[in-house]
């Protein structure tokens, strides 16, 4: 009895030191693992943090069109023809709806953010070619969140005109470079354009795909959209005539069809549609592919291929590096 004693004596004064200097007791039950909120989650789990724990628990008006990139479509030249921007415009508004962040103070200055956001708009970081002039470009190795103060629309936003008006970098050569949201998107475009081994596969055939596979299409986007994965589509009403779309959520009809909600850089105030018959196997898109450039029958199937799936990584170690900093 006595050791029993001594036993409980020495927990009580434990326990007692611990209350005094804030510790918690060794033996206290465990806690429920804390959560946290923010404009992209909800409700999101302390607790063995995962990008599918992530995706589960993004809020339901994460994708709502209120937070498009308050710019349309535009074509510049890109040497020998025109280019549209809608590749790049894509992909950037994909990272904007995972990493920008409303209503939460930034850490770090304007100028700071902007001039990470460049780089990741532009998908490379440039410096001096030291042999001759002109610039390289590092790959990136990670992705940085984005944090606005405000709930303020894009365009009345500090830190949006900031992007817009940019930044001027002098690099080790002498070389100068103005960069700002335009310019970073218009390099990130041709690049991604002129990649001929990655892309041969959108311009063998001509329009839409064979049945099987846009079947197959159609499994693997609704596989995605169902865990959340925004995913970019490029459409191929004919060979040389293409767009690129981000594909949010869709809905399912009752004779089988799919209701696809897309983000349109040629329509960036609100969500477009692409529709996929089921009993053709074929995707179609009217009101999207109207307007293109040498399409003639917005109304007949296109093809449809999922791109860029590779950069959702960058994207998922980002957002999980972000939330086990904020678990601390």
């Amino acid at each position: 009895m006595r050791g029993l004693d001594l036993s409980m004596t020495f927990k009580y004064l434990l326990l007692c030191i611990m209350m005094f200097s804030g510790m918690e007791p060794l033996y206290a039950a465990d806690k429920a693992p804390s959560t946290r909120q923010d404009s992209l989650v909800e409700g999101l789990s302390c607790d063995q943090l995962s990008p599918a724990k992530v995706y589960q628990s993004i809020r339901k008006d994460a994708w709502d069109p209120a937070y498009h990139l308050p710019v349309r479509n535009w074509a510049y030249s890109a040497g020998l023809y025109d280019l549209a921007a809608c590749w790049s415009l894509a992909r950037t508004q994909r990272l904007f709806f995972y990493l920008a962040r409303w209503n939460e103070q930034p850490e770090k200055t304007s100028s700071q953010q902007v001039a990470e956001w460049m780089d990741q708009i532009r998908g490379s970081s440039p410096y001096a070619n030291l042999d001759a002039s002109g610039v390289k470009e590092f790959p990136l190795r990670q992705y940085f969140l984005l944090f606005r103060g405000e709930n303020a629309p894009y365009f009345t936003s500090s830190l949006w005109t900031h992007l817009t008006t940019g930044l001027t970098q002098n690099l080790a050569n002498g070389e100068v470079l103005r960069r700002n949201f335009k310019s970073e998107i218009e390099v990130y475009q041709n690049r991604r354009f002129h990649d001929f081994i990655r892309n041969l596969k959108y311009i063998v055939g001509d329009g839409s795909r064979s049945p099987e596979k846009n079947r197959n299409t159609r499994n693997a986007l609704l596989r995605n959209l169902e865990e959340n994965k925004l995913t970019l589509l490029l459409l191929r009403p004919k060979r040389l005539s293409q767009h690129v779309v981000v594909a949010k959520s869709f809905q399912p009809l009752s004779n089988g069809d799919i209701e696809i909600s897309v983000y349109d850089s040629n329509s960036p105030g609100f969500n477009q549609k692409i529709m996929f018959r089921d009993s053709e196997n074929e995707f179609y898109a009217p009101d999207i592919i109207r307007g293109l450039p040498e399409v003639d029958q917005p109304d007949a199937p296109l093809g449809i291929y999922i791109v860029d799936e590779d950069e959702r990584a960058l994207i998922e170690t980002a957002l999980v590096r972000h939330y086990k900093n904020k678990c601390r």
